[in-house]
């Protein structure tokens, strides 16, 4: 080991274990600490207070949620109601559920919007507002400027393709 302060502190401690003096206990835990923290900062290894831990769901819980996501497309979708389904605070689900999906929230259900989107555009009727409010779009240009952005066509463009190819 280069690092001086860590020598340093290595010499402090075999040399208060060699000639102990008043408290030799607690010196040398106090020693040990220091040095505990010096080669942590030395290997940069973060402290597990100063990173958020990989936390994720359990399997059962993504999929209440991804369930519930499915079933409510057409409607708003509050991640504070889904927090609280959950039992967990807002920013708490949020950074849970990209550990798990890795993904955020908020791009996971603009997904499966569009992926609803597209198994409703693959159907021969159905009216593109339809399956604009359907897919919890306010309106059609909204629905059609988020399902371009997604897949590069336009939702009659994409119909057309499916259809009739």
């Amino acid at each position: 080991m280069k690092a001086p302060w860590i020598l340093n502190g290595m010499s402090r401690l075999a040399h208060e274990v060699r000639h102990p003096g008043f408290a030799p206990a607690i010196m040398v835990e106090t020693i040990a600490l220091s040095l505990v923290i010096d080669l942590c900062r030395h290997l940069q290894i973060p402290h597990k207070s100063d990173v958020e831990t990989d936390q994720r769901m359990a399997d059962w819980h993504l999929r209440r949620l991804q369930e519930r996501i499915e079933a409510e497309l057409a409607g708003p979708l509050s991640i504070v109601d889904l927090a609280t389904e959950c039992g967990v605070s807002s920013r708490h689900l949020a950074r849970i559920f990209k550990n798990t999906v890795g993904k955020t929230l908020g791009s996971y259900i603009a997904d499966a919007r569009i992926a609803r989107a597209k198994r409703e555009l693959a159907q021969d009727g159905a009216l593109i507002k339809v399956i604009a409010g359907n897919c919890g779009f306010q309106s059609v240009a909204a629905f059609s400027a988020a399902f371009r952005k997604a897949t590069g066509l336009s939702p009659r463009a994409f119909r057309k393709d499916i259809l009739y190819s």
